[in-house]
């Protein structure tokens, strides 16, 4: 459970004070999100306090990345709201339960030319990942939010679109749940430390392994990605063998009670090929992988 009220602080560059505050008393528009519009079974449930806005969210496993999330919209249509001039948001806050206590804040921004009303994943998503204290006031700079690298991956931004804009920001999302690495290995550097990043790569090797036995061998690739061989496997039964790991990986023991799922992209070395054309071949498909929701295993 996690018992919240919110005030996003900002300075104005010029001096003056601004204020706009997310509270029980502020009247601003909130309500909550959780997993079951992913067809998952997490239920969150909001209670009004004239102190506070609580969220009771039961989080349940069924989805591959539970959540329950407290969304404040500031816009229905194209017009958001311009937070570039804003130094810094303030939460006060606490939370109670299980897990690390890890939240998540987003700031959803429109972009003329790539956003529509009709897609919400369209929206850049500026988010900040941070560790929530039993009871206290977090301050978070708006200089420390970043462009999710999962979402620009997901819609294949351009690399001059890929900066964090805050200008026109429609809605604002504070969300807890279970963490996910795939694709978030970085994030997981940066709220966890490095040691515990190491340890979920040494985690997903060691299971992998284990997985492929003697018949095939693995290697790391670069960064989070990994490449296994296995030599006298035919294309159908590699897949067959991607799935196998695919779907173990759920029941691994994960450091700080992390998620950690995996993408596969499986090709067949044809004869006469060159391994480096098959290994290009196989990064299509795991491209292809990704950008089908992840957590799945693609062919070439």
């Amino acid at each position: 459970m996690i018992v919240f009220t919110a005030t996003l602080l900002v300075w104005q560059h010029f001096g003056m004070e601004r204020v706009m505050e997310f509270s029980a008393a502020s009247g601003r528009p909130v309500e909550l999100v959780d997993d079951r519009l992913q067809q998952g079974g997490s239920v969150a449930r909001l209670t009004r306090r004239p102190d506070a806005l609580t969220m009771n969210c039961d989080l349940r496993l069924t989805f591959q990345w539970p959540y329950c999330r407290f969304l404040f919209t500031l816009s229905k249509n194209e017009v958001g709201v311009d937070l570039s001039e804003f130094d810094a948001i303030s939460f006060d806050m606490s939370y109670e339960g299980p897990g690390d206590h890890t939240a998540r804040l987003v700031l959803r921004n429109f972009e003329p030319g790539m956003s529509t009303l009709t897609d919400d994943m369209s929206q850049k998503v500026n988010e900040a990942n941070f560790i929530v204290p039993a009871k206290a006031i977090v301050v978070i700079p708006v200089k420390v939010l970043r462009t999710a690298p999962w979402w620009t991956d997901m819609r294949h931004v351009p690399l001059l679109q890929t900066d964090m804009r805050i200008d026109n920001v429609t809605t604002v999302d504070l969300s807890i749940g279970a963490r996910d690495t795939e694709g978030h290995h970085r994030e997981v550097n940066d709220t966890h430390g490095h040691g515990v990043g190491d340890q979920v790569l040494c985690a997903f090797a060691a299971a992998i392994q284990r997985g492929i036995q003697a018949s095939g061998k693995l290697a790391r690739w670069r960064g989070a990605e990994f490449l296994i061989i296995c030599s006298g496997t035919k294309g159908a039964d590699a897949h067959f063998l991607a799935e196998k790991l695919r779907e173990a990986l759920p029941y691994q023991i994960w450091p700080h009670g992390l998620r950690v799922t995996a993408s596969f992209g499986v090709t067949a070395l044809q004869p006469g090929e060159v391994i480096g054309d098959a290994i290009k071949r196989a990064d299509s498909a795991l491209c292809q992988a990704k950008s089908h929701g992840k957590n799945c295993v693609r062919a070439a």
